[in-house]
């Protein structure tokens, strides 16, 4: 059992889900700017 590896890779993922969430919100209200 690698918790570390595990937890590393939740880290990852939970960056770049908050990246891409940043970059729709972007993509949303440059235009309504």
């Amino acid at each position: 059992m690698d918790f570390s590896q595990r937890h590393a890779a939740f880290t990852l993922l939970e960056v770049l889900i908050a990246v891409a969430l940043t970059g729709v919100l972007l993509t949303l209200l440059i235009p309504a700017l």
